[in-house]
């Protein structure tokens, strides 16, 4: 296949060690194997194996396969990594353990032609041995209705507005129901029977079905799908659908002992004597902690802080990685899209608002040169121009379409896609580089500040507008009670408890935690669990409900004089540094 042709389906393959039952897999895959021809389909293969990777030993038998590893947090995860690799108008997902008949592709791509305005199929998946055996284990579907991710094919621009599968559940379960979920509400699933796949049917023993471990784990996932997916599922409630789980369990119980298949029995009274209660426990806790569920993930009122700069690699990556799709993707922009927009006007501001007296400022450095990281929709650009800037103006911004607005309208000005963190710029670029409220934005300040510094002159000044959360006590982002509407609306509604939680967590518990968080956490604290990341998809956002570091205007300042630079206030620090105070740093000469 020609490197820029666009396959019909991209075949993703989450792998975990099972290297041989892969490469049975692949070998149906193989040029020629499948009906389809080889130009339709491309085939990813997405590796979690925490050891070697199957690559180094199945590369050379399949050339045509691309590799790439996971990240390790999951199936639902690993299966989202190897969508963003496909090229094709279908994604098909499989498992390594899977063997797809020949005609599997080809099926699936006569039944898109059929009904093409459908966006998602569902294949069969029949059972390799004898699945009817007491402890048997494997997701046989012949008839449809079930949209596990053994079989399916999902249009590539429906998976990615879905944001794919959820990776907030707890093991490898209920994620793929929950996509079908979801998916219903888009489109119609069609069951295409000759799309089959088969899986090999594997025996368990008593000890692991009556494992507590693994009750635990089946618990906690089958309860985020409740409390996410109740409505969905067609539930009055959360606990009305745990009572639909104990019928249903009750169901599988007699007809196992119907069956004779009394091992199975065995698992079925273990999950209804401590399965559902674990799972009704599960529920109960959450509910106190206020863990909320809303379309794509959750927020929560536990304080989910962890120091970005000693607080873990691995951690701090994907919440740097979940912030930068958040603000970069349309879809996932336009909540926060709809906040920007209905900001104050500009023109409209007091003479003293930070908005105002901060590009002043800037001006009256007359920089030949200016960066703005974070630029958004321009609106900084235009209002310096009003004040008489005339020298070279750059705006950086991470949504791409943002960008491309911004050179339809002001195609005088440079404008580039990046982060603070990459910044495609050399050394000692520009006079002076400037953000506003962009920093508490950062998953990693430190590194966003000196990746701004770097691209500043010696000499030259950053230029910096952000709140200080801990001299005003207050963290947007951070779930108060149980919900997100202010203590105030809660009484109105008459959920008085719920605004007595929250004003004992924005008075009490909220602002001593902040007090002590880098005492608590370490150096330039950020908040792991936001309420942006809980929303549902373009669900409009309060201001700052993105604002994951935990900013200090005193920390930076220190950070900054230890470096070696020249830290000033341009507008004072009265009030500890209150909202309208912003720091310009002077970049110290090179040594």
């Amino acid at each position: 296949m020609a490197a820029d042709s666009v396959p019909l389906f991209s075949v993703v393959i989450p792998a975990c060690q099972r290297l041989d039952a892969l490469a049975e897999c692949l070998d149906r895959l193989v040029a020629g194997r499948q009906s389809l021809v080889a130009a339709g389909y491309e085939v990813i293969v997405t590796d979690d194996s925490p050891g070697e990777p199957v690559e180094s030993a199945l590369k050379d038998r399949f050339p045509f396969v691309r590799w790439t590893r996971g990240p390790r947090r999951g199936p639902a995860a690993n299966r989202n990594h190897g969508a963003t690799l496909a090229r094709g108008v279908w994604i098909a997902f499989t498992d390594d353990d899977c063997l797809p008949d020949p005609a599997w592709l080809d099926s699936f791509a006569r039944a898109a032609a059929d009904a093409s305005e459908a966006a998602a199929l569902e294949g069969a998946i029949y059972a390799i041995g004898d699945a009817s055996r007491d402890l048997s284990e494997c997701p046989v579907n012949e008839t449809g209705g079930n949209f596990w991710s053994a079989n399916i094919a999902i249009r590539a621009e429906l998976f990615r507005a879905l944001r794919g599968f959820d990776e907030n559940y707890p093991g490898a379960a209920f994620e793929d129901i929950d996509l079908r979920l979801r998916v219903e509400q888009r489109t119609k699933i069609i069951f295409v029977s000759g799309a089959r796949v088969g899986h090999p049917v594997r025996q368990v023993t008593l000890a692991r079905r009556l494992s507590l471990a693994s009750l635990r784990r089946t618990a906690a996932g089958y309860a985020y799908h409740l409390r996410k997916n109740f409505r969905a599922l067609g539930h009055r409630s959360v606990f009305a659908a745990v009572l639909g789980g104990y019928g249903f369990q009750l169901r599988v119980l007699v007809r196992d002992l119907r069956l004779g298949l009394w091992r199975n029995a065995l698992g079925d009274v273990n999950m209804i004597a401590l399965g559902l209660p674990l799972i009704v426990f599960s529920l109960l806790r959450r509910a106190w902690l206020g863990e909320t569920s809303n379309g794509t993930g959750t927020y929560s009122r536990r304080f989910e802080w962890l120091s970005s700069v000693s607080g873990g690699v691995e951690r701090i990556a994907r919440l740097r990685e979940r912030m930068s799709a958040f603000y970069a993707r349309e879809e996932t922009r336009a909540g926060y899209q709809q906040m920007l927009d209905t900001q104050e006007d500009l023109v409209a501001l007091p003479p003293d608002s930070v908005r105002e007296t901060m590009p002043r400022y800037v001006c009256t450095l007359r920089p030949d040169a200016l960066l703005e990281v974070g630029c958004g929709d321009g609106r900084l650009y235009r209002q310096l121009r009003s004040l008489g800037f005339a020298g070279r103006y750059t705006g950086a911004e991470l949504a791409e379409y943002v960008i491309e607005g911004n050179r339809g309208r002001h195609p005088e000005a440079a404008w580039q896609t990046a982060g603070a963190f990459g910044l495609p710029f050399s050394d000692g670029t520009f006079d002076v580089c400037f953000s506003l409220y962009v920093l508490e934005h950062l998953a990693e300040p430190v590194r966003g500040l000196r990746e701004m510094l770097r691209v500043v002159r010696p000499g030259g000044q950053l230029v910096l507008v952000f709140p200080d959360f801990i001299a005003m006590g207050r963290l947007p982002s951070q779930l108060l009670g149980w919900s997100r509407s202010r203590a105030a609306e809660k009484i109105r509604r008459l959920r008085l408890f719920d605004a007595i939680l929250s004003l004992w967590d924005s008075r009490v518990r909220l602002a001593r935690g902040l007090r002590m968080a880098r005492e608590r956490v370490g150096e330039f604290p950020v908040n792991e669990a936001p309420i942006c990341l809980g929303l549902a998809q373009g669900e409009p956002i309060a201001a700052d409900e993105d604002a994951i570091y935990i900013a200090s205007k005193e920390e930076v300042r220190a950070w900054a004089e230890k470096s070696g630079h020249r830290v000033t206030f341009p507008q004072g620090v009265a009030g500890e540094y209150h909202e309208q105070a912003f720091l310009a740093i002077e970049k110290a000469a090179a040594p």
